[in-house]
């Protein structure tokens, strides 16, 4: 796009002229750059997918509040576990005797059977 916006640039101050190119030469250069740069994107977004992830992790800190507020725990004893790192759900999971299943998709029970408080 950088290439394309040069010879845009370049067109428009008249640069062409100490050339032997002619302008509509260079006009049908930059639009067949853009039709191929719109053919083939360069990036492209999967907002969808990026949307669906924040609200797994909204949704799986909301329940670790849940927790910690049945069990009154600290901010300082959960804020590890808040950034949703494999081994810290996992100490958390172990140490409050939390369902992993619900935790992560907030179906079945909450605590494992037989948990002690």
């Amino acid at each position: 796009m950088n290439s394309v916006k040069w010879k845009q640039a370049a067109l428009a101050r008249g640069e062409h002229v100490y050339t032997d190119v002619k302008p509509g030469r260079i006009e049908r250069a930059i639009a067949g750059d853009l039709a191929f740069l719109a053919a083939h994107p360069t990036r492209r977004s999967n907002s969808k997918g990026m949307a669906r992830n924040r609200e797994f992790k909204e949704a799986m800190r909301q329940r670790i509040r849940e927790i910690a507020a049945s069990r009154d725990l600290s901010d300082e004893e959960i804020k590890p576990v808040l950034k949703l790192k494999h081994q810290e759900i996992a100490r958390f999971t172990e140490a409050h005797g939390v369902n992993l299943g619900w935790l992560l998709e907030g179906t079945g029970r909450i605590f494992k059977s037989g948990t002690p408080r």
